[in-house]
């Protein structure tokens, strides 16, 4: 998670990204108690619109691969 600040659309939102996880379960051991409400994923036409073209296509075309529409999304949890 260390260079995902570099990357183009972080930098054109200004977002910052503190932690990451790759492993769901290792989540769901933390918080047993938390419940799955969606995943978000950051290759859609709606998280993308307001990029520039190029890093758009990028995008969408990353979107076509399981692997990299996975590495790029945000599960939503609702933790009690």
């Amino acid at each position: 998670a260390r260079k995902v600040n570099n990357h183009p659309s972080l930098k054109k939102t200004n977002a910052r990204v503190y932690w990451g996880i790759d492993n769901v379960e290792e989540f769901k051991k933390l918080y047993s108690d938390a419940h799955f409400v969606e995943t978000i994923y950051f290759t859609s036409d709606q998280a993308i619109i307001n990029l520039d073209q190029k890093v758009k296509m990028m995008f969408k075309f990353a979107h076509l691969f399981r692997m990299a529409r996975e590495a790029h999304r945000i599960l939503v949890y609702h933790i009690e």
